[in-house]
């Protein structure tokens, strides 16, 4: 097993496997694909759910975090890594998908367009992140360690390694990179989540895989 295979596996505990990730992301798709009645059903909730949001209904935003939460969460754990703040990043995010709620032209593509707003939100980490120069002056043996949870020790130790390495990346290769190879989402849904085209989502995490192979050795 790889070590991204191995840092893969010890994040499904926490988050479950990254084909239950894909297939929220690619809910919204699957709408407009085989209409079905049950997707008309869904269809027609995200519509009420974005309306009622917009209209500023009581109990709308409370319903709209209860059905996104978990893949908000997710999403941050997958390209961050299980940092300490996971829980203050998915409040921001969904602060900005309040304020901003008002800018879907499609709610059937509420998960996509939410998908979207956490991508960036985690971008806008890792850029204050990289930003905090007060790191750098600190003794090797000072830096604080990225926590991990409690789980097997080799997953842990890959999980860290992962990160570790993911953080030495390019902001642009490291998202679509993580979203692609840790997320399982197919590339329209990372090209979708990172705003850019489906052929520059593939070089970018060409250049990314061939950086954290080379790290990696």
């Amino acid at each position: 097993m790889t070590v991204w295979a191995i840092a893969a596996s010890g994040l499904e505990p926490l988050l479950g496997s990254a084909d239950d990730l894909s297939r929220t992301v690619a809910e919204s798709r699957s709408n407009h694909a085989h209409v079905t009645h049950s997707d008309e059903d869904r269809e027609a909730d995200l519509h009420a759910l974005v309306a009622n949001v917009r209209a500023g209904r009581p109990g709308a935003r409370e319903a709209l975090v209860d059905r996104f939460a978990g893949h908000v969460r997710t999403m941050l754990v997958r390209v961050l890594g299980a940092t300490d703040d996971i829980d203050d990043l998915a409040h921001e995010a969904f602060l900005r998908i309040f304020a901003s709620v008002g800018r879907v032209r499609d709610p059937a593509q509420l998960p996509v367009w939410i998908t979207r707003v956490v991508v960036f939100t985690a971008r806008d980490h890792l850029r204050r992140k990289r930003r905090a120069k007060w790191l750098w002056f600190l003794p090797h043996d000072e830096l604080p360690e990225p926590p991990a949870p409690a789980r097997d020790n080799d997953a842990a130790e890959a999980v860290r390694a992962v990160y570790g390495l993911l953080d030495r990346l390019p902001l642009d290769e490291r998202v679509p990179f993580a979203l692609r190879a840790l997320g399982g989402l197919k590339w329209e849904d990372v090209a979708e989540a990172c705003r850019i085209s489906v052929a520059t989502a593939k070089r970018r995490v060409a250049r990314a895989e061939t950086s954290f192979l080379a790290m990696a050795e």
